[in-house]
């Protein structure tokens, strides 16, 4: 039987299979049942090698691990490399050695081994997936397999080759054959038939869009031009289950892995639908150069899927791999697996514009972290991020997770071009604010490729865009200088560097103290509200101490009406008996001592609720998206 190997090489998390061969596998298995495809997680036999923790430590480092595999393509490169590893070390704070020499030979000698043992000659195609920081890994893996197998068609894809990326190594190197810049499905069914001799003039279409040095079907792009189309699944109903048995497989025959429960991704969707509206999406965003267009599966496919996997594997983990589910799919998703009774933990991206209904329906699923979309606590910085966000939105969100229990990893982007020093002002001030709820990580901008800011950077007074300069020491210069990578340098860094430092000052402190503010066993929030139904007791913590404030009658019930955003005009409504004044008052006096936030005509009261979860709805919510 003629076999396909599909490939993943390190950095990806060692608990994750990858989401990409298990698509993959499956798609090509139920369509061309004649051949074998395997599957075969390289980044696993690694951290097996090294041990979780050393793995996990570098995977998470930027370019370092990009330098293990260039030190091995380029071993005269090695000074240079070194060089570089330390720099970063510094930067980011991980702990890792000071020289890459000790490992090149185990790794080498792993990988020999295991090229060895997969025995591609007898392989039609091998296809690898390239996603961030498994480029260098990736070339190695293909030079190596191209020195045993000369004949030996192999095709790269995944985001870290789309469009121009793709394009510049199809160029600069000649091991590889074929590219696929796009979603690989149908593409690569059509390039294994074309391959095989079995093709038809269906597979001219999917052909048309794979980039190679000899056009596999007539037209007038060649390798010089770019990617012109995509060949995409229409309905992603049509998809089968994903298949992770090699990853488990792989897993269950290395001894230090035995006691591993893997996290298995799960997709409701393909694009972003944010990007997909006439807004436009997020300007520094390039994650889904890969996509055309947004397509989602119907919910029921989902919750079965879920299902499925959970019983065919054993394991109750689970990440969404969406850029974030749709609004209107959120509640049919996650009320469909609460309903399926199991003790799901589930992480996921989402837009900070969810409302509290939502997150709820999240949560009694077995949602117990997210990655929200803040990445900026001023609105002048997400608008002109296109975020479609305001500031008093991601404080709700972070309040709303707080209430539910929700931990938020989220993201605070720093030295964002086009910035000054009013908005690190405003950022500074709103932190104050934000500072009860789960620390946000500081994160420095970078400049995707292709991204709108880089196709439009005088918007944002950016200027030279290059490949990201501590790139330089992965590559011979004759290399780097023609190819594109994922992440690009530009001019004008060092003065936004200079005005945000207070930022990342006071993000530190934040993380420094919020242990201290939620220690203690069975601890309610730092800052909740306690209800007695006719009066309210909120208490914010400091240090070992807190402030308490009481509430009673309208105060108490205006306080609860605005743990939703409210436009002040909607209570001078809703409370038609008190006069506006008084209501203004009210309102100032709660901003004053920080129990409330405003912006423009917009409140919401900060202090989280004790019963959130159990309650299932707090009072004066009404579960409406602002």
């Amino acid at each position: 039987m003629p076999r396909i190997a599909l490939v993943s090489m390190p950095w990806p998390k060692l608990n994750r299979p990858s989401m990409q061969l298990g698509c993959l596998k499956s798609f090509l298995s139920h369509h061309l049942p004649q051949i074998q495809v395997d599957a075969y997680h390289f980044y696993v036999h690694l951290a097996d090698m090294m041990g979780f923790k050393d793995y996990e430590e570098i995977s998470r480092a930027s370019f370092i691990p990009e330098a293990v595999f260039s030190a091995l393509l380029y071993p005269d490169r090695l000074d240079e490399l070194n060089k570089m590893v330390n720099r970063e070390k510094r930067l980011r704070h991980v702990s890792v050695p000071d020289k890459l020499e000790p490992w090149l030979p185990q790794i080498e000698a792993l990988y020999d081994r295991l090229f060895e043992e997969a025995d591609f000659s007898s392989c039609v195609l091998v296809g690898f997936s390239v996603a961030l920081f498994q480029l260098c890994s990736t070339l190695y893996a293909v030079k190596k397999i191209k020195s045993r197998h000369p004949n030996l068609p192999i095709v790269l894809g995944g985001p870290a080759v789309a469009g121009s990326m793709g394009l510049s190594l199809l160029r600069l190197f000649p091991e590889i054959d074929y590219l696929v810049p796009g979603e690989g499905e149908l593409p690569l069914s059509a390039l294994v038939r074309f391959l095989t001799g079995q093709h038809d003039e269906t597979d001219a279409a999917p052909l048309g869009v794979i980039l190679s040095r000899r056009p596999l079907v007539e037209k007038e792009e060649s390798v010089s031009s770019p990617h012109p189309c995509f060949a995409q699944v229409p309905d992603l109903n049509d998809l089968p289950i994903p298949d992770f048995s090699d990853y488990f497989n792989t897993v269950s025959q290395l001894p230090s892995l035995g006691n591993l429960i893997p996290t298995l991704p799960v997709e409701t969707s393909r694009g972003c639908y944010w990007e997909a509206s006439p807004q436009g999406g997020c300007r520094f965003c390039n994650l889904n150069l890969q996509w055309q267009g947004f397509r989602q599966k119907p919910a029921p496919k989902v919750v079965s899927e879920l299902d499925h996997q959970a019983r065919t594997y054993g394991t109750l983990n689970f990440a969404f791999v969406d850029n974030a589910v749709a609004p209107a799919q959120v509640r049919p998703i996650f009320d469909g697996i609460h309903d399926l009774g199991k003790d799901f933990r589930l992480f996921m991206e989402v837009r900070a514009s969810l409302s509290w209904d939502k997150l709820f329906s999240m949560r009694r699923a077995g949602v117990v972290r997210i990655q929200a979309g803040i990445e900026a606590l001023s609105s002048r910085v997400l608008k002109l991020m296109n975020k479609g966000v305001r500031t008093i939105q991601n404080l709700e969100l972070m309040r709303n997770c707080t209430e539910l229990g929700i931990i938020n990893q989220a993201n605070l982007i720093l030295e964002f071009p086009g910035t000054g020093p009013e908005d690190v002002q405003e950022t500074l001030i709103n932190l104050e604010y934000a500072r009860y709820y789960y620390p946000l990580e500081a994160v420095t901008f970078w400049l995707g490729q292709d991204s709108f800011m880089a196709r439009h950077p005088d918007q944002f007074g950016i200027s030279q865009i290059r490949n990201d300069d501590r790139a330089k020491a992965l590559f011979p210069p004759a290399v780097f200088n023609r190819m594109v990578l994922m992440q690009r340098s530009f001019d004008g860094r060092r003065a936004q560097r200079t005005i945000w430092k207070p930022v990342a000052a006071a993000l530190q402190r934040w993380r420094e103290d919020y242990p201290a503010l939620v220690a203690g066993p069975g601890a309610d929030p730092p800052f909740h509200y306690l209800d007695g139904l006719d009066f309210l007791i909120i208490r914010r913590k400091r240090r070992k101490t807190f402030d308490s404030f009481r509430l009673r009658g309208a105060s108490r019930e205006i306080y609860l009406y605005c743990t939703q955003i409210r436009h002040y005009n909607s209570l001078v409504e809703r409370f038609e008996n008190i006069a506006p004044d008084k209501i203004a008052a009210f309102l100032a006096d709660m901003t004053a001592k920080k129990l409330m936030f405003r912006e423009d005509n917009l409140y919401l009261s900060l202090a989280v609720g004790v019963d959130a979860l159990s309650r299932g709805r707090v009072p004066g919510l009404d579960g409406q998206d602002l």
